[in-house]
């Protein structure tokens, strides 16, 4: 099953220095039926102004990542240089030319999340566009076609 989220149904604040789009819930953006897939808490597509940031400020419980490269960016094993994560879970960003297509098998008890971060391209049938997200289970494989070139982002993890 593939339940496409749009981009424009995300949580959005605009803080001047912060133009930040929430794919979850998180901060003061609240949708109980946002909450989290799988292990995955928290999404945000985050625009920073120039000469500002983010304070210094703590997390527990979590791992951040940023985005910005064509790669396996994080797993569990640390596997082809990527950061190591302590949750069961694989994070590919990738890159795709119009007209290519990506296939990727999902191991059985497996849950995904596709992130289109520019461009769009179709999900197993279902169209995405920048800033639309898509959960995924009970899926073998994951067709991605690229209908215009674009970047994505692919969590992998456990069903638990």
């Amino acid at each position: 099953m593939i339940a496409p989220r749009r981009a424009a149904d995300r949580g959005h604040f605009d803080h001047g220095w912060l133009d930040t789009w929430h794919s979850f819930s998180f901060g003061e953006y609240v949708d109980r039926e946002q909450m989290g897939f799988g292990p995955l808490r928290v999404i945000n597509e985050d625009f920073v102004g120039p000469d500002s940031g983010f304070p210094m400020h703590p997390h527990r419980d979590m791992e951040i990542l940023t985005y910005d490269r064509l790669c396996l960016i994080a797993s569990r094993d640390g596997r082809d240089g990527s950061v190591t994560l302590h949750q069961d879970i694989g994070i590919h960003a990738a890159r795709l030319s119009a007209g290519k297509v990506l296939e990727h098998t999902l191991a059985p008890d497996r849950l995904a999340y596709v992130q289109i971060a520019k461009g769009a391209l179709s999900l197993n049938g279902h169209a995405l566009s920048a800033g639309d997200g898509a959960r995924v289970s009970a899926e073998s494989s994951l067709k991605l076609s690229a209908t215009d070139d674009c970047e994505f982002l692919l969590f992998e993890m456990t069903a638990t």
